[in-house]
């Protein structure tokens, strides 16, 4: 279509001037600003701007409201930025459209120029009027109307557990001929009708160094090595299955020599489509934090969820498994007991500097404790039940989920296996760890 060649030009051209070496020195203007001029210019001035319009704007929809009667226009945020929050929290919010089955006519709106995957932004607009307008965006979300009934938007940083397991529906699907497509370039893979396959992915700094310079280093804690997700990989590969790595930009390619049902989809077939339909069709999803395990979630495929941090926060829907990263106290030369992270506002840090300060090392999961995950999950998956002893060691963890944490109200989802291998982080210390290359390392 003439308008989406429009849109990839439009991205490409963002793209451009976001990885210039101009875009710094523009934005680089505040450090000689004073900060009450920098506020009145980052919210005055854009209410100056863009109060009049939304003004004008807010009295259409009353009036809209008195013409309708009994429904109103209603305008919903669309995140187009990241792939975690443009697959949840729009799937989310449409589905919640669906379910109040109201008069209300919904629009939404995307808050930025440069989409993450065009393909699935497609996808939804199928179901929804989506309006990509930076100056409309800015006129609902930096104005007074983003507090009034017009407009609203879904967080994924809200609980949002119990939406998960009421709202179970899914919205957005693939058509026949999409399917198609899907299984003809996994023929093209190697992947023949009747195979199975699991989607395998790690956060790295590639993908958000690739989109903005200077990257998300502040969320450097939430990064893992593709390396240790490989053991899980070849178990996957020797039970007749195939390991595809995913990844819009990665730090690394897989090794050469590696089982040959083990694919490097990310460096060798990726494409916006597949990015979406492979998620979608998988077994299960092995991942980490990065968003791209939430496709599989809105499809309703488990995942295993490798490195989650912070260690409040965990997987949504009851069918999933996650493992946390372990936290070293410099000061005391040893791992932060479960007890002792629930206990403090460790639980809630959610960027490098706040761990760098406590004196906290981040550790990433091991090959050994990654390889568990998947393997609980397939065994999960096989039929094979939780036993009793199993449920006391779990039960044991989810005790320490108190009101304030963000995972209170979640599934107990917790891999038993990473637990019956860490029983002294249940309550005591564990010696130093001899492994430094799973460590991550404090962001320059």
């Amino acid at each position: 279509m003439i308008k989406d060649k429009i849109y990839i030009t439009r991205d490409k051209i963002l793209k451009l001037w976001f990885n210039s070496n101009l875009r710094p020195l523009v934005l680089r203007w505040n450090e000689h600003v004073p900060f009450q001029v920098r506020r009145f210019m980052r919210f005055g001035l854009a209410n100056l701007f863009y109060g009049l319009p939304a003004v004008f704007l807010y009295l259409c929809l009353v009036v809209a409201k008195l013409v309708l009667r009994g429904g109103k226009i209603i305008f919903f945020r669309v995140q187009i930025r990241a792939i975690g929050h443009l697959s949840a929290e729009t799937e989310m919010t449409l589905r919640k459209i669906k379910y109040a089955k109201d008069q209300n006519i919904y629009i939404g709106y995307a808050s930025s120029f440069t989409a993450c995957n065009r393909y699935l932004l497609n996808m939804f607009k199928r179901h929804a009027i989506i309006v990509e307008s930076i100056i409309l965006a800015k006129i609902l979300g930096a104005t007074f109307l983003k507090r009034t009934e017009f407009v609203i938007s879904y967080d994924l940083n809200d609980r949002n557990y119990s939406d998960f397991k009421q709202l179970s529906e899914q919205v957005i699907c693939f058509d026949s001929e999409e399917e198609k497509r899907g299984k003809r370039l996994l023929d093209e893979m190697g992947i023949k009708e009747n195979d199975w396959f699991v989607c395998f992915h790690s956060r790295d700094s590639a993908y958000h160094g690739s989109r903005y310079r200077g990257g998300f280093s502040h969320h450097g804690h939430r990064d893992c090595d593709i390396e240790n997700y490989l053991p899980a990989a070849e178990y996957i590969a020797e039970r007749g299955g195939y390991a595809i790595r995913m990844g819009a930009a990665i730090d690394k390619r897989l090794p050469k020599q590696r089982h040959p049902r083990i694919i490097d989809y990310a460096t060798e077939y990726r494409s916006d489509f597949m990015d979406i339909y492979l998620p979608a069709h998988c077994k299960f999803f092995l991942g980490s934090t990065a968003g791209l395990f939430l496709i599989a979630m809105i499809f309703g495929v488990p995942t295993a969820n490798a490195n989650f941090i912070p260690i409040d926060i965990t997987p949504f829907c009851a069918h999933d498994l996650f493992i946390p990263k372990k936290l070293w106290s410099l000061k005391e030369k040893r791992f932060l007991t479960f007890p002792e992270i629930f206990n403090s506002e460790i639980a809630h840090y959610t960027s490098l500097e706040q761990y760098n300060k406590a004196g906290i090392r981040v550790i990433e999961n091991s090959p050994e404790e990654t390889l568990g995950l998947a393997a609980e999950m397939y065994s999960r998956l096989s039929g094979v039940e939780i036993t009793k002893e199993e449920e006391e060691i779990r039960n044991k963890y989810i005790s320490l989920y108190k009101p304030h944490h963000y995972c209170y109200e979640g599934p107990p989802n917790i891999c038993v296996d990473f637990l019956r291998k860490n029983l002294d982080l249940l309550g005591s210390t564990l010696p130093a760890p001899n492994e430094e290359k799973y460590v991550l390392k404090a962001a320059n």
